[in-house]
């Protein structure tokens, strides 16, 4: 400035002199001038210098205002820094090594909890903010940085402790200043992660129950995406799949899909529930699917088809599969319950029948007995006509035999093992098949053995029907030879190890042989399983040869069966023999004893009152007979000392037969009474014994049976 001002000043001198000499010599004028060229000179370097610092000036304002500009951006930024750091749960510090000295940021404070007003040590409080377990950790981080010479921090995960106490997991990343003779200073940031941290735990937590539960389960869950051809290929599965299917993971997506798991008849459901859904479809079915091993396994299959997020033109498929063999196995077994169900309501309804059957058959039965044995009681001398009626009395027999084996294939009457001769029973079960087989089956009979076992013979004959019956329908197509044979065997230890149930010993051998069909050993394994039958729907219940199984069981025997497909078959039956003789029933009691008691009969039935009436009175006792218990109710009140025994049907309308004898004793309780049935399934010898009755007789009723336990029950009251 100073110098400018002397060159201006030096300038207007010299020009100033030398325009004053060219303008006049006057020395007046001169010194006038000279003393205008001093105010003149005083007002150029007044107005130059009033221009010049009007020209400093306002660029000094020009300066200030663009560093105020600057400094006002530069307070914007760090502004929106500190808000961009606070949105971001981030704050910034520096560290000088070589001093000590620590700078954070406003939002490092806000982040630490700390008031960036506030005074405090900073070593300290860094030795405060890192969480114990982590300190040795960071300070180690920070000195390995250091040392290896980089500029930038390796970025560091670690817990740091909020004032408050609150622990924050942080990420740290920053620069490493190195200055020449100086220890570094350390530039970095600070971002709160802990959200992350958490989310970032959760999700594994996640992870590791899904993968815990998909271990677990046994349902497959699976997804495919379709490949460039538009096939599904599998992307993803449960482990569950290698249990239901046998194959590893690797194996089931080398092979891209399921599909060669489902057995070909299910293909058609596998197309139209699974690949062939689109986008948005949903579909549901059961199939079957073969395991490695080769054996089927029944699945449910559900899927949903999507549109890929990612690759729109690719298809998602997300799936599961449930393994419900157990349960189709169940349902299966269900339907055989239902159909054993319905099977045992009709042998339920059969034995309904049977015994209305042999209530009524046994009241005609005991007609024909009583009537015949009157009839033979006329005839002393041996004619023809008495030939005849004892055939009739043979006959009635082999009928009341047969009610018995009609209650005991329905399951309605009780065993009666006694020691049993067979050879009788299977000559006369022939005697009675031989008339129901068609002429193209023959017939033949080998009973060679006498010997006795402990069975009950109503069993003993179904075992011979079945067995033959079976053989029968074996050969209703060609016909062929029915064979039975008995024989007495005596069974070794080699034959007992192949049949453990029995000990070695003497046995009669029932064999019942046919030229038939035969068996193959499929059918063979389960002919005795109950409700297993070869033969059509309607015409075989599957309970024949279970029935004769138990039956043989139950006696102590074994059952061989040798049958060859188109060979016929041969059941060969092995019943232990007792020693000693079989029970045989007379045909009449050469005896009959007699009596003069007085006798009340009740039976609804008039033609039986009247043959126990007369049957009666024939033996020398008094009889009064009624149809109607009431009115013999009546009877017996109006004269209650009158009658020595009272015999009463079982069944009968209005009041029956235990009914009666109830109220009979309440009016006199030492009055023997007999009660007589048809059948009936409320009364047995054990209930008829608990009520008060003396004796309980089975239609049909026989003379001397009947005699023999009148008398007994009589002398038995008399002591």
């Amino acid at each position: 400035m100073a110098s400018l001002y002397a060159i201006i000043a030096g300038v207007w001198i010299l020009l100033s002199d030398r325009l004053i000499i060219r303008i006049t010599t006057d020395p007046i004028q001169l010194t006038f001038l000279q003393t205008y060229k001093g105010w003149g000179y005083v007002l150029v370097t007044a107005g130059a210098l009033y221009l010049f610092l009007r020209y400093e000036w306002t660029k000094l304002q020009r300066e200030i205002q663009a560093r105020q500009a600057v400094e006002t951006a530069l307070q914007e930024s760090q502004t929106w820094l500190i808000a961009a750091q606070r949105m971001a749960k981030m704050g910034d510090f520096s560290w000088d090594l070589e001093t000590g000295a620590v700078t954070w940021s406003e939002s490092l404070f806000d982040l630490m909890g700390y008031d960036k007003f506030e005074t405090f040590d900073y070593a300290r409080i860094n030795a405060q903010i890192h969480h114990p377990e982590d300190l040795d950790r960071v300070t180690r981080w920070i000195e390995d940085c250091i040392a290896s010479g980089k500029e930038t921090l390796v970025p560091n995960e670690y817990r740091v402790i909020r004032k408050d106490g609150e622990i924050l997991f942080v990420r740290t990343v920053g620069v490493v200043q190195h200055r020449e003779g100086k220890k570094p200073r350390i530039f970095a940031t600070l971002q709160d992660i802990t959200e992350r941290r958490r989310a970032e735990s959760a999700l594994q937590k996640s992870e590791e129950r899904f993968r815990m539960v998909s271990s677990i389960i046994s349902d497959v869950v699976y997804s495919c995406k379709t490949d460039e051809n538009g096939s599904f290929s599998l992307n993803w599965m449960t482990g569950a799949l290698e249990r239901i299917s046998g194959y590893s993971i690797d194996e089931m997506i080398s092979y891209k899909c399921w599909h060669f798991l489902v057995v070909e008849e299910d293909l058609h459901l596998f197309e139209r529930n699974v690949t062939g859904l689109t986008p948005g479809a949903h579909g549901s079915c059961d199939l079957r699917v073969r395991h490695k091993n080769g054996s089927i396994v029944w699945v449910a299959s559900y899927a949903k088809c999507i549109m890929g997020s990612e690759t729109p033109e690719h298809l998602l498929l997300y799936g599961g599969l449930t393994d419900i063999t157990e349960h189709k196995r169940a349902e299966e077994e269900n339907e055989k319950l239902q159909a054993r169900l319905v099977q045992s309501q009709k042998m339920e309804a059969i034995g309904t029948l049977a015994g209305g059957i042999a209530h009524d058959f046994n009241n005609i039965l005991s007609a024909i007995f009583g009537y015949t044995e009157l009839a033979l009681m006329k005839i002393e001398t041996e004619t023809e006509i008495k030939a005849d009626l004892k055939e009739v009395l043979l006959g009635a027999e082999r009928a009341k035999d047969l009610v018995k084996q009609i209650l005991a294939f329905s399951r309605q009457s009780q065993k009666e093992l006694m020691p049993v001769q067979m050879g009788l029973i299977a000559k006369e079960a022939l005697k009675l098949l031989r008339s129901s087989l068609p002429t193209t089956i023959e017939i033949r009979q080998n009973i060679l053995s006498k010997s006795i076992v402990f069975c009950d013979s109503t069993q003993l004959h179904q075992i011979v029907m079945n067995l033959c019956t079976n053989a029968a329908h074996a050969m209703q197509a060609n016909g062929g030879v029915l064979e039975v044979t008995l024989t007495d065997a005596a069974l070794n230890s080699d034959f007992c190890i192949s049949h453990p149930e029995i000990q070695p010993g003497a046995y009669l051998k029932l064999s019942v042989s046919d030229t038939g069909c035969g068996m193959t050993a499929d059918v063979m394994n389960r002919i005795f399983d109950p409700f297993f039958t070869t033969k059509p729907k309607d015409e075989g219940t599957g309970l024949g040869l279970s029935v004769v199984h138990g039956i043989v069981k139950d006696c102590g025997g074994t059952i061989a069966v040798y049958s060859e497909p188109d060979k016929g078959a041969a059941f060969n039956l092995y019943f232990p023999i007792i020693a000693g003789r079989a029970e045989e029933k007379s045909e009449e009691h050469k005896i009959i004893p007699t009596g003069t008691e007085r006798i009340l009969v009740v039976d609804d039935e008039k033609a039986i009152s009247d043959i126990i009436q007369k049957n009666l009175t024939s033996l020398g006792y008094t009889v009064q007979a009624r149809t109607s218990s009431l009115e013999a109710l009546e009877l017996f009140k109006a004269m209650p000392d009158k009658f020595n025994l009272v015999i009463t049907d079982m069944t009968m309308p209005q009041m029956t037969g235990d009914a009666l004898a109830r109220k009979l004793m309440k009016i006199r309780p030492d009055v023997p009474v007999i009660l007589c049935t048809g059948f009936s399934e409320k009364m047995t010898n054990e209930k008829a014994e608990t009520v008060g009755i003396k004796a309980f007789l089975q239609k049909p009723l026989l003379k001397a049976e009947m005699a023999h336990t009148i008398r007994r029950v009589l002398d038995e009251i008399k002591g």
